[in-house]
């Protein structure tokens, strides 16, 4: 959590220099993609290697993982760290959302009642912030829902009939790939 703060007050450091959230965020996936890249040519990870139904998978999760890192980049860039923050808390309220509405996947009542402080929480927050951008807000939501997609697609794309070397690791290294090839206009 502490990195990801600090990661954060980083990109907003750079977008207050370079005010243009989309070209920031698609530099990120690329400089991601090539490290990945650079793992595999240097065999320090064995290269994953896709179907074409593996491939098919990859560019959706691809979609949602550009989504939800553009989106934050645009709420980093239209207000406050702390406000983006404070609304990407709802992540796991998004998660349990999609795991029901798009997928038919119900988790257990302790689950969705440990989710009321979050909302309350964040809805408080929300209301007494001073420098309340809907910019912001409406991004931070929007990353929140890609990113909660992303998460419940990936686990589909983690089957042998995906592709080899298939791991956790090389399947992100994939979507960062699939991502910053989606993310460039």
């Amino acid at each position: 959590y502490a990195l990801n703060i600090v990661y954060n007050i980083l990109n907003k450091k750079v977008l207050n220099v370079l005010p243009a959230p989309l070209t920031v965020g698609s530099i990120q996936l690329l400089i991601g993609g090539l490290y990945s890249m650079l793992l595999w040519g240097t065999k320090i990870r064995a290269s994953p290697q896709l179907t074409a139904e593996g491939r098919e998978k990859v560019s959706k999760v691809g979609f949602y993982h550009s989504a939800g890192q553009l989106l934050s980049m645009m709420s980093l860039g239209a207000g406050p760290v702390s406000f983006t923050h404070i609304v990407k808390a709802l992540e796991p309220f998004f998660s349990a959302a999609v795991s029901v509405v798009v997928f038919g996947k119900r988790m257990k009542p302790q689950v969705y009642a440990s989710l009321i402080p979050v909302v309350g929480g964040v809805s408080y927050a929300c209301l007494k912030e001073l420098s309340f951008s809907w910019l912001a807000f409406w991004s931070a939501m929007g990353s929140n829902l890609a990113f909660a997609l992303r998460a419940v697609v990936s686990k589909s794309a983690m089957v042998p009939s995906t592709g080899e070397n298939i791991t956790s690791t090389n399947l992100f290294g994939l979507v960062t790939i699939y991502s910053f090839l989606i993310s460039i206009p």
